[in-house]
């Protein structure tokens, strides 16, 4: 409206300087200017009111855009990013730290003198659903409690059912570090507490870290064993002892990476190639593939359960240069010993009875897989090292392919097809990462 009355105004002085043209004999240019200048305003009215018209509906998009934008970030941060792990000992995660809890549960696993069925600790949710399959042999999963009789730490948990809880962390990547109790620098602490695995002499199951406040589960029915948790120890000769000390009790550390969006701001895209990716453990080197964009966590020692041991933790760890130890007197443990390659006769004679090193590398790639019989990644991974496959002798404690010592895999007939594999020979394997999308 204000637009019309103001072109309806410069029309009355149109008018008037028509007529005042016409008497002064400067009618035609004075009337051609001003009529051209009046068009121009009259444009410009009507294209400032379409702009204004145009700026109310962007507007109004862009308002319900970040609407929608506010919702997927919140749906992305609860879903879509960061990672997960098993707080042991405890029913909640720790808030404190942005972890929230997808279920909690029971401890469970094999029975600790059983000489097979599985051979790690799993989280059994309280709302199973199982099913009642006929005939046939089976394996069998009991619940766990913590064995620490006779101690100067826990007793009073002795022959408790161990709880569980497993957490989600915005954060992007999560790494136990055995002997530590606190985070390297840029890491943030989940939970701290104390290596625990089965006996030296039971079935051997996985290193956890449990939590050094545990808790135990609602009406605990006194012993009842099934798998149980024990304190591990340092046991000195391949594993040095200084830092380490024999027999004292190693500390364990659970650490989160945050994800770059959290402090980008501050140490602005730099950060993307710290915060974010996939860690591995190099075994038998003290340094990362630095070509590849790895970079060390840290570097120590490989180490895991004595070969002829029955028991203990059948994982093996990269124990670390600086340990956190305790001496907790009392009770029965499982034991921790550093790694040797046994290689005595083949193309790594000369590293025979040598101790193995290990580095624990972080990338900024997705996901980290080990291909085992390929020395070689697939089309759009990235080749971060290859080598041999190696595990315990077969008469040995089973091990996940490193052991307190290392002999070479080679492939045995049968269930195994040859035709590709070849009886006898020996196992490559490569460690291959996925960058990232963007």
């Amino acid at each position: 409206m204000v637009g019309v009355l103001s072109a309806a105004v410069a029309l009355v002085f149109l008018w008037g300087s028509v007529v005042g043209g016409m008497e002064d004999g400067t009618f035609e240019s004075r009337f051609e200017y001003e009529y051209k200048v009046l068009q121009k305003l009259i444009v410009l009215e009507m294209e400032k009111t379409e702009l204004r018209g145009m700026v109310t509906a962007l507007t109004t998009s862009l308002e319900g855009a970040e609407t929608v934008i506010r919702a997927l970030n919140a749906t992305v941060q609860n879903v879509a990013t960061g990672s997960s792990y098993i707080r042991w000992g405890r029913k909640t995660c720790p808030t404190e730290t942005g972890a929230r809890s997808l279920y909690d549960g029971y401890a469970g696993g094999t029975w600790y003198a059983h000489s097979g069925g599985g051979n790690t600790y799993l989280c059994l949710p309280r709302d199973p659903v199982l099913d009642d399959i006929q005939g046939g042999y089976r394996s069998y999963i009991y619940g766990a409690e913590y064995q620490t009789f006779g101690g100067t730490l826990w007793s009073e948990m002795n022959d408790e059912e161990v709880p569980c809880v497993v957490c989600i962390t915005p954060n992007t990547n999560v790494v136990m570090v055995p002997a530590k109790n606190v985070c390297h620098a840029g890491w943030t602490l989940e939970y701290a507490g104390y290596l625990m695995a089965e006996k030296f002499d039971h079935s051997a199951k996985n290193y956890v870290c449990m939590d050094g406040e545990p808790d135990d589960l609602d009406g605990s029915r006194g012993s009842q064993d099934g798998a149980l948790f024990y304190f591990v120890e340092a046991s000195c000769g391949s594993l040095p002892c200084d830092p380490y000390i024999h027999g004292y009790e190693l500390t364990c550390a659970v650490c989160s990476l945050p994800p770059a969006e959290t402090v980008i701001h501050a140490l602005n895209a730099t950060v993307r190639n710290v915060a974010t990716g996939s860690t591995y453990i190099r075994w038998g080197r003290k340094t990362c593939p630095t070509e590849t964009g790895a970079r060390p966590l840290y570097d120590g020692y490989a180490g895991g359960t004595l070969y002829s041991h029955t028991g203990g933790g059948n994982t093996y760890l990269c124990l670390p240069r600086d340990p956190v130890l305790n001496d907790i007197q009392g009770g029965e443990r499982s034991g921790i010993y550093g790694a040797k390659y046994h290689t005595s006769g083949t193309i790594w004679s000369e590293r025979y009875n040598g101790e193995v090193p290990s580095v624990i590398c972080i990338k900024t790639n997705t996901n980290v897989v080990m291909v085992p019989a390929k020395n070689v990644c697939h089309p759009g991974w990235t080749l971060d090292y290859a080598g041999y496959l190696m595990a315990e002798t077969s008469v040995h404690n089973a091990k996940i392919y490193n052991g307190a010592l290392f002999f070479f895999v080679v492939a045995s007939c049968g269930s195994l097809p040859c035709d590709p594999y070849i009886e006898g020979y020996e196992l490559t394997c490569a460690v291959c990462s996925l960058p990232p999308v963007n």
